[in-house]
């Protein structure tokens, strides 16, 4: 029953964007200034869908049914391909879907079985990065302390190196592939990888439960959230040591650098609310509030006794555009994707997604990955 109230609100709210002169058919993605396709990607976890968004509109192009549980996008530096992954109860919880950008459609699913280990069954992908040359994903799964690395064209699994513990909240990777860096959120723990040995080189304490890890765009800093301390942490990656720990707002759940690396936009989950800085003053330059702490539970309105007071918009995941003018925000508690201005910032659009949307993606298609 839940599943078709969910199915019928998707249909209004398309049907409501027809109405409004936006089309639903048409070519798979919009182009950017430089001419190179564009692409929003978005996950709604609760609904089992992937949403594809035209930037220059926000209309929806696509909508595909995916496995269980989609809870988080990796994008491939090229920006054709997108690793979403699953933590649903069923078989599907233990799957990575590559999907392609470029063709609208799913390549592969990837069983996260190691064959090697049959009797080590992996579930929960919880956080992924590819490699710069796309050719290959890692990613770390709930029950299991080691990082795998998965083959995008033959959808091989490979142990890589073992981490020391489980359950990752996130990973970036360097632009040269030499490194990759994994967050821990409850041992509030960054652990610093050497991809060509496969070995750990370093474990670096954090802030208390690091949720989410931006790598700035020269690559020298990494900063991450951490959502029990409410602050930031920034790291210098040529001493692999951490610099600065300064406060936010309540529980900062993700982060991302604008293409220039000057600013640095977070979202707060408890605080429903994001925050601009300066990336090199490490000082905030505006803050916004996302939403009303509206009486919602799970995306799904209920009546104002039957609910407890401020749950709020529950903002979940972020990608800034590479314009650098515009960011995308998801929001489970109101089952919204926000576009928010960045000069100044503020709210643009409020576009409807489905139940859950619980992560998102900016694409330019056709991008050459950094040194």
């Amino acid at each position: 029953m839940m599943e078709r109230m969910d199915r019928l609100r998707i249909w209004i709210c398309l049907i409501g964007l027809m109405a409004m002169g936006l089309p639903l058919e048409g070519p798979a993605a919009a182009e950017s200034s430089g001419g190179a396709p564009e692409l929003i990607l978005v996950a709604a976890q609760g609904a089992n869908r992937v949403v594809l968004i035209e930037p220059g509109t926000a209309t929806p192009r696509q909508i595909v049914r995916v496995e269980d549980g989609p809870s988080g996008i990796a994008l491939a530096p090229s920006g054709e391909t997108v690793a979403i992954l699953h933590v649903g109860d069923s078989r599907s919880g233990h799957t990575v879907t590559l999907f392609s950008l470029r063709l609208g459609r799913v390549l592969r699913v990837v069983d996260l079985i190691d064959k090697e280990q049959p009797e080590e069954s992996l579930f929960g992908p919880c956080a992924a990065a590819f490699e710069p040359s796309g050719a290959r994903l890692l990613v770390c799964v709930e029950n299991s302390s080691h990082l795998y690395r998965i083959s995008t064209d033959t959808g091989s699994l490979q142990p890589l190196l073992d981490l020391g513990e489980r359950g990752a909240s996130d990973m970036v990777v360097a632009r040269d592939g030499r490194h990759a860096w994994v967050c821990f959120a409850e041992s509030g723990t960054l652990v610093v990888c050497d991809l060509m040995r496969g070995r750990v080189l370093r474990r670096i304490p954090l802030g208390g439960g690091p949720s989410s890890l931006a790598l700035h765009p020269e690559g020298h800093e990494l900063w991450a959230t951490n959502s029990l301390t409410n602050s930031i942490s920034v790291v210098d990656l040529v001493g692999n040591r951490e610099v600065l720990e300064f406060p936010v707002g309540s529980q900062p759940w993700d982060i991302d650098f604008t293409p220039d690396g000057s600013k640095v936009l977070v979202i707060h989950r408890h605080g429903g609310s994001a925050a601009l800085f300066d990336s090199k003053r490490r000082a905030v330059l505006a803050e916004t509030s996302l939403g009303p702490m509206l009486p919602v539970e799970l995306g799904v309105a209920k009546r104002q006794k039957d609910m407890q007071a401020g749950v709020g918009v529950l903002p979940s995941a972020l990608a800034i555009a590479s314009d650098g003018q515009v960011a995308h925000v998801t929001c489970e508690g109101s089952d919204e994707l926000l576009i928010l201005g960045l000069t100044p910032l503020s709210i643009k659009r409020r576009i409807p997604m489905g139940k859950r949307p619980t992560a998102v993606c900016h694409a330019v298609i056709g991008t050459k990955p950094g040194p």
